[in-house]
């Protein structure tokens, strides 16, 4: 029947060998049994401030905690205002995953130019909803992400022919944490849900051919998509205790 004090959201990429962790959401709140109507303190344990805010990593480096509120009167000055009641962006930015480029010689004696970037975009905001009349409220924590990668190889024999082939992959989604509260009588009641919608994964591949002295000149461009379903996920036990 007690209220949630700390929740952590990790946002990973994974392959067979290796993990990234590109970004860590931890939400921590405190003392907010009385604004709910918890009730006095029990004999022997201190009555704890009401606080709540937001914990940040970012690729393994920690950014410095956001505070949403310190005391009560702070917390009610948000209710009242309607403070965040709309998505609120919290951390926005574009990373540059990848940046190479190389020149290959081969056998033959020409030279392959070798072009890859990749670069991913995250967006994190949040919202809230908190009605004293009904005495429940309702957040929301959106991370959205969208990643690109660029590759391109070309042969350029400027006596012979030119060839170039592009290969782009892109992708976006995001991942919503959810919770409902509804503290009108003990013992509370929570509900929380981390969903993930359907994931639509594009691949596009063109390619151009030319020969000097002739009349060949070939460009093709070949637009593939895949879509992924969409995911509910189970959450540790140790929220039901």
């Amino acid at each position: 029947g007690g209220l949630l004090k700390t929740s952590s959201v990790d946002v990973r990429l994974e392959t067979p060998s290796d993990s990234l962790n590109l970004l860590s959401v931890g939400l921590f709140a405190g003392g907010l049994g009385g604004v709910a109507g918890g009730g006095e303190p029990q004999e022997g344990e201190e009555e704890e401030e009401a606080t709540g805010g937001m914990r940040l990593t970012l690729l393994g480096a920690h950014l410095r905690p956001y505070v949403f509120f310190v005391g009560t009167s702070e917390l009610m000055g948000h209710v009242w205002s309607g403070t965040a009641s709309e998505p609120t962006p919290a951390l926005q930015g574009n990373i540059l995953m990848m940046d190479h480029y190389q020149f290959m010689p081969l056998l033959n004696g020409l030279i392959v130019e070798l072009k890859l970037q990749g670069a991913l975009s995250l967006d994190l905001s949040g919202s809230i909803q908190i009605s004293l009349w009904n005495r429940n409220s309702h957040s929301v924590v959106q991370t959205s992400g969208a990643a690109v990668i660029q590759a391109s190889a070309s042969v350029n024999c400027e006596t012979v022919a030119r060839s170039h082939v592009q290969v782009n992959v892109a992708g976006n989604s995001h991942l919503e944490f959810i919770t409902d509260l509804e503290f009108y009588e003990k013992p509370y009641k929570m509900c929380i849900q981390m969903t993930q919608p359907g994931l639509v994964l594009r691949h596009n591949v063109r390619k151009q051919e030319s020969v000097e002295g002739k009349k060949h000149f070939v460009r093709t461009l070949k637009r593939r998509s895949r879509s992924l379903p969409g995911n509910s996920y189970a959450l540790h036990r140790k929220n039901e205790e």
